[in-house]
């Protein structure tokens, strides 16, 4: 009688442990499904959310400017005024080579004025009479807008009197404004980017010690 009893007290405790390790076997089999399912589900989304990362990579900065010449710039943020349409200028402050890039949403109208007008309009408004006088706004490295309402600066490589400086000015294809120093010269030139041309021209020929743009800029109000 009490082998019996023995036998069957261990009947529900065996019967108890195997329905245990069955259904730790199902979590575990559960838990292996759900892995491999994350693994196929997540795991291409987080390749194609890296991909723009890898193609966005910056490009050589050098390559979106050649001495003045327009390059299209690629396209960024609009709080650094670049947009599809814009594009980089390189030019000679002295012997430092800066970088400009054109404000598309603006325009510097320096055509004569009756009335009291701002320099700064939107782009494209000035009218088809005034556009020989209408200059690119450019914002530099430091944030600041200029323009361009014509001439050119040039220093010369020593002291010249005014024959011997026109002479060189001729040289050169240019025609002066007026004397502004000793070594400095206002020289004629468009308003716009034919100025910059010309500035860059007038740099790399070697005929000077620097050529600049004659720059416009807006007067800070206190």
């Amino acid at each position: 009688m009490d082998a019996e009893l023995r036998i069957c007290s261990r009947a529900p405790r065996s019967r108890l442990r195997a329905g245990v390790d069955a259904r730790i076997g199902q979590a575990r089999r559960r838990i292996s499904h759900l892995l491999v399912l994350w693994a196929v589900v997540c795991l291409p989304v987080t390749g194609m959310a890296e991909a723009p990362r890898r193609s966005a990579a910056p490009t050589d900065p050098s390559s979106r400017f050649i001495a003045g010449t327009v390059v299209p710039r690629h396209t960024g943020p609009v709080t650094k005024s670049v947009v599809a349409s814009a594009a980089v200028y390189a030019w000679q402050d002295g012997a430092t080579r800066r970088t400009i890039a054109i404000v598309p949403e603006l325009e510097a109208d320096f055509s004569p004025r009756t009335e009291r007008r701002e320099v700064l309009q939107p782009a494209g408004s000035a009218s088809a009479e005034t556009r020989a006088l209408i200059s690119p706004v450019f914002r530099d490295d430091s944030g600041g807008l200029r323009a361009l309402p014509g001439g050119v600066i040039v220093s010369m490589l020593a002291p010249l009197d005014d024959a011997a400086a026109h002479r060189l000015f001729d040289q050169a294809g240019v025609a002066p404004a007026r004397r502004l120093t000793n070594t400095l010269w206002l020289l004629q030139a468009p308003t716009g980017l034919p100025a910059l041309q010309l500035a860059n021209r007038l740099h790399d020929s070697g005929l000077f010690a620097f050529a600049q743009p004659n720059w416009w800029a807006p007067r800070i109000r206190k």
